[in-house]
This record gives C-alpha cells, sequence and structure tokens, in this order.
C-alpha cells in the first residue's frame, strides 16, 4: 500500500512549504509515498494513474479538493483520506464530531447529476455565498473571514428563487431563501447545518428555509453556528434517499465547495461509497 499525496496549487496554502514538509515527514517515518501536484496536470488524471491500486490518496485541500479526489476514486479500491488545508475544513470538522478518527470505514456518497459529493450541496443564498470568488478566493482577506465577507455582500443584495422540491411524501413550489442537501455536518467554515447527520446511515438531510425577511434571516445564519435553526418554523427538514429539485432559470449549486450550474438537479444517495483511511495519528502530524 502506497501514500499518494495530491496538492492543490491552487490552494490557500504555500504549496512549496507544503511539499517539502510532507515530504520530510514521510521520510522520516520511512513510508512508500508519492506527492502530486495539480499544476499542469487535473486532478482527475493524476488519479487515473492509479485507479487499479490499492492506495491511500490524500487530498490535501479544503472541501473542493475533496470533491474531486472523491469523484476520482469511486469504483477503484483506493482509500480516501485528507489533510485539512483549506478555507473551512468542515468535512474535519463532522469526522472529528463523530469521533471518526483512527478507522477505516465506509462512508456515504451522495450523487447530484453527473457527480458526487461527500459533504454538502447547498442552493439559494448559502450558494452564492459559497461560490462568490470575490471573498472566498481572496488570499487579501485571512481565511477564516472569507466566508463572514462573502455572507454580509450576499445578505445584502440577494433575491429568493423559485424552486420545485420533490421527494417521497412532500412536493413543494414557492420562494425559498436557502436549500440544503446534506451528508455531513457542518459547512460555511464551522456553521452546523445538519446536526443529526452521520456520514453512514443512508439518508440524505433536506433544509428548506422558507423566504423570510432579511432580519430573520440574519437570526438564523446566527444560530446556525451551533445548530439552533433547526428550532425555528422558517426551517423545514425532511430525511430522504431521494429529492428532485427544479428552478424556473439557471442558478448555482455549491457542492463540497465545487460550483454546479443547472436547472434541475437530481440528487440521491449513491450506491457506491468510499473508504475513509483516518489514521488519527498519521493526520495530526500531516497536519500540523
Amino acid at each position: 500500500m502506497k501514500y499518494i499525496f495530491i496538492l492543490n496549487a491552487h490552494g490557500s496554502y504555500n504549496i512549496l512549504n507544503e511539499y517539502e514538509r510532507i515530504r520530510t515527514i514521510c521520510d522520516s517515518m520511512l513510508l512508500d509515498y508519492k506527492i502530486e501536484v495539480n499544476d499542469t496536470v487535473s486532478t482527475d488524471k493524476i488519479l487515473e494513474k492509479y485507479r487499479g491500486n490499492h492506495d491511500v490518496i490524500y487530498a490535501v485541500g479544503g472541501g473542493g479538493m475533496i470533491n474531486r479526489v472523491v469523484n476520482g476514486i469511486v469504483g477503484t479500491n483506493n482509500y480516501f483520506a485528507y489533510i485539512p488545508k483549506g478555507t473551512g475544513n468542515d468535512f474535519d470538522r463532522t469526522i472529528k464530531k463523530l469521533d471518526l478518527e483512527n478507522v477505516i470505514k465506509g462512508i456515504d456518497l451522495v450523487k447530484i447529476n453527473d457527480r458526487y459529493f461527500i459533504n454538502v450541496a447547498c442552493f439559494g443564498i448559502d450558494a452564492k455565498i459559497a461560490n462568490d470568488d470575490r471573498f472566498i478566493r481572496n488570499k487579501m482577506i485571512p481565511a477564516s473571514m472569507r466566508y463572514n465577507a462573502s455572507v454580509i455582500s450576499n445578505f445584502l443584495t440577494y433575491k429568493p428563487v423559485r424552486f420545485e422540491i420533490e421527494t417521497s411524501g412532500y412536493k413543494s413550489k414557492r420562494n425559498f431563501t436557502t436549500v440544503v442537501a446534506a451528508n455531513g455536518m457542518y459547512y460555511g467554515g464551522g456553521y452546523m447545518v445538519s446536526p443529526f447527520s452521520k456520514l453512514d446511515n443512508g439518508m440524505i438531510s433536506l433544509y428548506m428555509v422558507d423566504d423570510v425577511p432579511r432580519l430573520k434571516m440574519a437570526k438564523l445564519i446566527l444560530e446556525m453556528k451551533d445548530g439552533k435553526h433547526i428550532c425555528y418554523p422558517e426551517v423545514h427538514m425532511i430525511n430522504t434517499n431521494k429529492v428532485t429539485i427544479r428552478a424556473n432559470q439557471l442558478v448555482e449549486a455549491n457542492i463540497d465547495g465545487e460550483k454546479l450550474c443547472s436547472d434541475v438537479f437530481e440528487i440521491e444517495m449513491a450506491k457506491e461509497k468510499v473508504k475513509l483511511y483516518n489514521d488519527r495519528i498519521l493526520r495530526k502530524i500531516l497536519s500540523n
């Protein structure tokens, strides 16, 4: 078994420092490893080289990097691992909250149209916030403040979208401020959008927030830090394994930090899983 580290050339960390740090640690531990960088070759192309192997593939970065690695190893015998080096590191928050460290475990995947996600897909104002590169990828703003800066900007200008949402036993067509399909618990750099998600229970937690006044929306966002938003009557939650979301126009979604545009989103719990390789000691050493 070999350890493959894929570094994000466009990430928020210093690529040369991270390369050298991982190399030094792996050499000192006598690991069989390879470090790849997606600067001239895409992550998908890198992963193609390892499709027939039984390797541990480390996504070094944030949600977007995790998403690309997960999509690249679906259907292989490789293990999925990660080093949290992103802006929000929300998948890592869920792993720690659920105490899934030091395990090899099958993790649920959710399919959205022709892609997979492992953490959260969001629509409406949440997607606008997460996709706003003026803030989210702005290296002039401290990483811990980027999401909050995007919240403030988009909060002042956002208009609700009319969505048609259909799942087993539920159908609604009206304006929503936001819609979230969650496999994990956190998004946006520590907002606990889905307190009851488990990553391995075979269910999607669907959250829908009504078209509410801006002041109420601001309060809901603040309450989401601790998962208290679920107590509001304007927030509706359904557990399902399949849902269709339609819009009357082309809209943006955000899936694990990646942008996806469509007017129809077919979302369902995937038959495939990924094997999470989460060596607590090794990940702690590599994450420092």
